[in-house]
């Protein structure tokens, strides 16, 4: 790969760790979704079955979300692990990968839990409980992921201030 490409493939990863960026904003606001429901059902001695619909709406929206995340992560850990090693080297890609294949597992298991999350037929402390494990579930891969795209994007501001002199 000549230094051009080198140089326009660093660039286009820069820009997709911003669309990335918005796909981590998009599930956290889904959270967020979810908490300002539950705070106003709070409010009531018992939950509603139409509160009960309402943070099971919350959860498949937080579902799809974090199905559209792991999707375009997977597509660029992809792009990346195919078109980085010529310009990172084979220690960084290393590190890299297993940064990647890291986060691939947390999106798996964060997708299990959600997924695997019902709020018919719970009692009150059962749905409080079930929030509070999405939330840490979600809170954690989004900084999870934050923290790598920050690294990554330091080494790749190298990498293209190098290609660019």
């Amino acid at each position: 790969m000549d230094m051009t490409n080198k140089l326009e493939t660093v660039r286009s990863i820069i820009e997709y760790h911003h669309t990335i960026r918005s796909e981590i904003n998009r599930v956290n606001q889904s959270i967020n979704d979810l908490e300002a429901l539950f705070k106003i059902r709070g409010d009531y001695a018992a939950l509603t079955q139409s509160s009960l619909e309402e943070l099971a709406a919350q959860t498949e929206k937080i579902q799809g979300n974090l199905i559209s995340l792991e999707d375009r992560l997977d597509k660029h850990f992809s792009f990346e692990e195919e078109h980085l090693p010529d310009i990172l080297g084979e220690v960084l890609m290393k590190g890299l990968v297993v940064e990647h294949n890291a986060i691939r597992e947390e999106i798996k298991a964060a997708r299990d839990k959600i997924f695997s999350t019902r709020y018919d037929s719970t009692g009150r402390n059962e749905v409080i409980l079930q929030k509070s494990q999405t939330q840490q579930v979600i809170t954690y891969l989004a900084q999870h992921i934050e923290g790598h795209a920050s690294r990554e994007e330091i080494v790749l501001d190298m990498a293209r201030e190098g290609l660019e002199t």
